[in-house]
């Protein structure tokens, strides 16, 4: 016998595929979403110095704070926006970051609205914690561009968050500012409180990405170091927490995740 809550947590399909190819040969990789570089010889080197060094034990679980304060300058220098690093916290991957948020966002029955299509994984973090998912369309003729109208006309009492990825898994559609602004306008209008996976954010070509930050502080942001660095097998995401949040999302980091890899914190 699982729980409810673990049968309800279906495959992730691409994972399964990719075990079957790493028993192959001279396989064309077009299962998992993964650079094909390697990261910058820098982070190799300070991996390194940091093993080295003895860097091998426990940190605190939001992450080591020089991590968290270059993290919150890369928020002004890119996009202009004010990030203090008491509101980032380092995790494991972006992934166990959506956990978090779902965990600290969701009460059972509570609903998160996701974009349809969209990465196969998000419905599973919501079923993980007992929440409801409900799905917003993306046309093909609108460029799978997510609408307003259609997240108004989705959203109900039983409406805790909605979640935006720009660029986005799998369409690549890139969210302009004005679009970004008044999907995260009219969430606050209904106490909705947005999620935001910016996880591809680095690999758009003639496109301006922007941050949820730059229109609401009150947001979870996901981001990582993953796909823009080609550290998959790092493991290393970072999210950005609401001021309200920041102590529910410590202790649950504290007792589910502990701490990314202190050596892989230095090589970020």
């Amino acid at each position: 016998m699982v729980s409810e809550r673990a049968g309800a947590v279906e495959p992730f399909i691409a994972m399964d595929v990719l075990e079957r190819a790493s028993r192959m040969e001279d396989v064309v990789h077009l299962e998992v979403g993964e650079p094909d570089f390697d990261p910058p010889e820098a982070v190799f080197d300070a991996a390194v110095d940091s093993l080295r060094a003895g860097n091998t034990d426990y940190t605190v679980a939001r992450g080591k704070p020089e991590l968290r304060r270059a993290i919150a300058d890369r928020y002004d220098r890119v996009y202009g926006v004010t990030v203090a690093p008491e509101r980032v916290v380092v995790t494991p991957g972006s992934s166990p970051g959506l956990l978090l948020a779902v965990a600290t966002l969701l009460d059972p029955g509570d609903e998160l609205l996701l974009t349809d299509p969209g990465y196969a994984c998000y419905p599973n973090f919501v079923r993980a914690v007992s929440g409801t998912v409900e799905t917003v369309p993306l046309r093909a003729e609108a460029g799978f561009q997510p609408r307003v109208a259609d997240f108004e006309a989705a959203m109900s009492e039983d409406t805790a968050g909605l979640l935006v990825n720009s660029p986005a898994n799998p369409t690549g559609a890139v969210m302009d500012g004005d679009a970004l602004g008044a999907v995260v306008a009219a969430a606050e209008r209904e106490g909705v409180t947005v999620v935001a996976d910016e996880i591809y954010h680095g690999l758009s070509y003639g496109v301006t990405e922007h941050t949820v930050l730059e229109y609401t502080d009150d947001a979870f942001v996901l981001d990582g170091f993953s796909k823009r660095y080609g550290m998959t097998g790092w493991r290393l995401g970072w999210m950005v927490v609401p001021d309200r949040a920041v102590d529910a999302v410590n202790r649950l980091a504290q007792n589910l995740l502990i701490c990314a890899p202190n050596f892989v914190q230095d090589a970020g």
